[in-house]
C-alpha cells in the first residue's frame, strides 16, 4: 500500500503542477489533487520507510522557494499538520542534511536541470552505501509517477 500511496503521490503533484503552470492555475480543482498528495504525504512521512528523503526534498524546496502556488503551499500545510498529529518516525539527520542540499541544487535554474539530477543521484549513492534501498525505491515509485503523468499530460491535452 505505501508503494502505491507513493506512486500515486507522484502523479498527483504533477498534476497539480500541470494545473499551475500550463492551465494557468484556474479553476479549485487543483486544490482537490493539493489536498489529495497532501494527504498522501502527511501519512507517508508517519508511517513509510520514505521518512527522511521526504522530509529533505520538503525542506530543499521551501528552501528554494518553489512551493510558489497556494495549492502546493495547502498540500504543504497538510503535510506539516500531518507530520505535527501523526508524529514522525526517527529521522537520520545527515542523510536528511544530505537530501535537503540535493534537492535546494535541484530546484535552482541550471541548464541541465530539467530533470532534477541531484536527488536522484545521491538516493541511488546512499542506497548503495548504506544497502538500504528505501531511498532508490522511493525515487523509482515518485519520479516514475511524476514522469508518467507528465508525458500523459502532454497527450490527453494534445488531443
Amino acid at each position: 500500500m505505501i508503494y502505491i500511496l507513493t506512486a500515486l503521490m507522484g502523479a498527483l503533484v504533477k498534476i497539480t503542477d500541470e494545473i499551475e503552470d500550463k492551465l494557468g492555475g484556474k479553476g479549485n480543482l487543483k486544490y482537490l489533487f493539493a489536498i489529495a498528495y497532501g494527504i498522501i504525504g502527511a501519512y507517508l512521512v508517519a508511517y513509510s520507510p520514505f521518512t527522511t528523503i521526504m522530509l529533505g526534498i520538503f525542506l530543499g524546496v521551501f528552501l528554494a522557494g518553489k512551493i510558489d502556488t497556494t495549492a502546493h503551499r495547502v498540500a504543504a500545510v497538510i503535510i506539516l499538520l500531518g507530520a505535527i498529529l501523526l508524529g514522525v518516525p526517527q529521522v537520520d539527520m545527515l542523510y536528511l542534511f544530505i537530501f535537503t542540499v540535493l534537492a535546494v541544487g535541484d530546484e535552482v535554474e541550471w541548464n541541465f536541470n530539467r530533470y532534477r539530477p541531484f536527488v536522484k543521484i545521491g538516493a541511488i549513492v546512499i542506497s548503495f552505501v548504506t544497502w538500504t534501498w528505501g531511498y532508490m525505491l522511493f525515487i523509482v515509485l515518485f519520479d516514475g509517477a511524476y514522469l508518467l503523468t507528465e508525458r500523459l499530460m502532454k497527450i490527453i491535452t494534445r488531443g
